[in-house]
């Protein structure tokens, strides 16, 4: 398997725990309007190497975890960073996921809120973005 998609798969892994009392699901897609909210959705961003020696690339891979939510508009705010700081003590305590070539996970940013007032209830998009800083070899990305 591609280290990218241990990575992807371990960090979704570490997310579960939101379906407990915080979001109604965590997904490795993008949203579809039609799920239960609130929501989160880790994505796989850019995927940078550079050569470090003859055997190996230092990798830079971005993560994405958006955040949707369905409230009232007077809870948007409240309900967004409820689960954002939930994300963010969990990656901290991720310690490189647990896999032996990660060696740096780092918030980065977050992005501007996307709101919706149509309808009863307001929603609200955001996107955190992580780096994963990995290793791998030059002839199997696998390794």
């Amino acid at each position: 398997m591609h280290k990218a998609r241990e990575i992807i798969n371990r960090f979704h892994e570490q997310l579960l725990f939101l379906k407990e009392g915080y979001v109604a699901d965590v997904v490795k897609t993008d949203i579809d309007t039609e799920q239960e909210f609130p929501l989160v959705s880790v994505l796989m961003g850019p995927d940078t190497r550079e050569e470090l020696t003859k055997e190996m690339y230092q990798h830079q891979l971005t993560l994405y975890t958006d955040i949707s939510v369905r409230v009232g508009k007077d809870s948007l705010y409240e309900a967004m960073l409820d689960i954002r700081e939930q994300i963010e003590l969990r990656v901290l305590q991720m310690q490189k996921l647990d896999l032996d070539f990660v060696f740096r996970i780092t918030f980065q940013n977050m992005g501007e809120p996307e709101y919706n007032g149509e309808g009863v209830d307001y929603t609200c998009k955001t996107r955190l973005e992580f780096m994963v800083e990995y290793f791998s070899q030059h002839d199997n990305p696998s390794a």
